[in-house]
């Protein structure tokens, strides 16, 4: 048996045996005081409202024109980080297009390509009860691409260690299970002591820390922050259609 041979089966055994840990964790999310709370119950959705609309006003006041120039990035899975600069790309990147992030192919991606576009970033996770969203962001995406609509999709393992694979294998998984086609980056921190600070940017507009897998901030057109949806908001539901919706219109799109 080839070492690749071994790899594989080992990877598939681990995946198993997160799918099986797992099982009860597909309603709970862990909110900022570590403590965990079921998104079936009535006021998960009013806390998540009550906290976007607090971030949200203070970013419309401060945060949300506030630019990062460059940040550092793990290169090559290397101990050393390396300064990345934004490309010249015109004006300097305001918001969420001040950073430069890697995709999942290993390139760098200045996020000032999406200008122009109301974009739905997502902390995704390969083995997690709410992997299935993958079809309803792609069916997603598909609605509304068309109109300057992009989802970013940054895989992360903070939670339940639900996204333990290499960039490969988790793109793999995505083209294989879901056809996924919207844009993929390489895995990254998204909460705790290393939070990347694209996430660190998020959360500090939303209020609010990252509590699952599948929690999704949509940003603008202009790359600021608008809202912070819980993982249990279904890509196609009303709320974030409808949010999604006004973006474009304000956008002539």
């Amino acid at each position: 048996m080839t070492m690749r041979e071994i790899m594989k089966i080992s990877y598939l055994l681990l995946a198993l045996s997160l799918l099986f840990s797992c099982s009860g964790g597909e309603t709970t999310e862990v909110n900022q005081g570590g403590s965990t709370n079921t998104e079936a119950q009535a006021g998960s959705k009013a806390g998540t409202q009550a906290g976007s609309s607090a971030g949200s006003s203070a970013g419309s006041s401060a945060g949300d024109s506030a630019q990062v120039d460059a940040f550092t990035i793990n290169v090559g899975g290397s101990d050393q980080d390396q300064y990345v600069a934004p490309s010249d790309l015109g004006a300097p990147g305001t918001g969420v297009h001040a950073f430069v992030m890697k995709n999942i192919n290993g390139d760098d991606v200045d996020l000032r390509v999406y200008r122009g576009k109301t974009i739905l970033i997502v902390n995704v996770a390969s083995f997690c009860g709410y992997t299935r969203q993958y079809e309803g962001l792609q069916a997603l995406f598909e609605r509304y691409r068309d109109r300057g609509f992009m989802i970013l999709g940054f895989p992360a393992n903070e939670f339940g260690s639900q996204e333990p694979g290499t960039d490969q294998e988790i793109s793999d998984f995505c083209s294989r299970t879901y056809n996924v086609q919207f844009d993929m980056f390489s895995k990254i921190v998204v909460k705790g002591d290393m939070i990347h600070p694209l996430y660190q940017y998020l959360t500090q507009q939303s209020g609010q820390q990252v509590s699952w897998n599948f929690n999704k901030f949509l940003v603008d057109a202009n790359g600021n922050y608008v809202h912070h949806y819980l993982s249990a908001t279904e890509p196609l539901s009303d709320e974030l259609t409808s949010a999604i919706e006004a973006q474009l219109s304000a956008n002539g799109q």
